[in-house]
């Protein structure tokens, strides 16, 4: 279907019929665009046009506003794991609104009993939305989130988002360190454990440093006092964490194997005190 090219003086019923071919084909244009954009994106295309990021195309190529950019990345970025909404919206069946609504609750094993949801109106579909959001983050333990469509989304099943904002800067920098990663053996296909995974080594990489400095400090060897042993050597928190101890170096000490276990199956009780450090 296309749009009616505008002609003036048309009749009520004319200019009602051409208005709604015109929006038939405005909704088929936006799902063609999201699909196109959606493999640009997936194929990082953007770079052979010359951009640095998929934001920085779509902003600067394709004059997008940031909230738009924002919409559409969003939308590509889940159908990358809705096999069954991405089906929709390329046969034309889903709209673009009812999609961006969709993808705010649906998950690989829901989208099935969501895309029954959108069968209805835009407005149903985003009251059913909010419904489900709002009764998830109420009320955790109920059972169907949609009582009107039994089975739809189990409170527990209900995807957690978190959006984050980049700037151009942080964008080209984010697809350079995915680009590395590639090379040096790839990443997680999955977003969300990519990021999980990121922190993870960010975490690993602190506890790292940290443990150096601490051993460093205590020249490579066991702080009990008459021990001095330097093999198996463990950093043990001088008061724990449970009681408000923190990762600091100031808390953090050196122990070997043996003494940290005898303080820890003793309770804490053990006498392992540096002189004028309370344990």
């Amino acid at each position: 279907m296309t749009a009616v090219v505008f002609v003036a003086a048309r009749s009520a019923r004319e200019a009602d019929r051409s208005l709604l071919c015109s929006l038939a084909a405005m909704t088929a244009a936006k799902q063609c665009a999201v699909l196109w954009f959606a493999d640009i994106m997936r194929r990082g295309l953007f770079r052979a046009l010359g951009y640095s990021s998929i934001n920085q195309y779509a902003i600067k190529g394709l004059g997008f506003s940031k909230s738009r950019a924002g919409d559409f990345m969003r939308l590509a970025r889940e159908l990358e794991g809705l096999p069954a909404v991405h089906e929709a919206v390329a046969s034309g069946e889903l709209g673009y609104t009812k999609a961006l609504e969709i993808i705010k609750v649906a998950t690989p094993e829901t989208e099935g009993k969501w895309l029954e949801v959108a069968e209805g109106s835009c407005k149903e579909l985003a009251r059913e939305v909010k419904k489900a959001r709002r009764r998830a983050a109420v009320d955790p333990s109920q059972g169907e989130l949609l009582p009107s469509t039994p089975a739809v989304v189990a409170p527990r099943e209900l995807p957690v988002h978190m959006h984050v904002k980049f700037s151009p800067e942080q964008e080209a920098r984010r697809a350079a360190l995915v680009e590395r990663l590639h090379k040096l053996g790839g990443v997680p296909s999955d977003r969300a454990e990519l990021l999980l995974e990121a922190l993870a080594a960010l975490a690993e990489a602190k506890e790292s440093k940290t443990r150096r400095l601490v051993l460093s400090r205590d020249r490579h060897q066991c702080q009990a006092p008459g021990c001095g042993r330097t093999r198996f050597l463990e950093v043990h928190h001088i008061k724990p964490r449970h009681l408000g101890g923190t990762n600091k170096p100031e808390n953090l000490t050196t122990l070997c194997g043996s003494c940290h276990r005898l303080w820890h199956e003793q309770g804490g009780r053990a006498d392992l005190g540096l002189a004028g450090r309370p344990w």
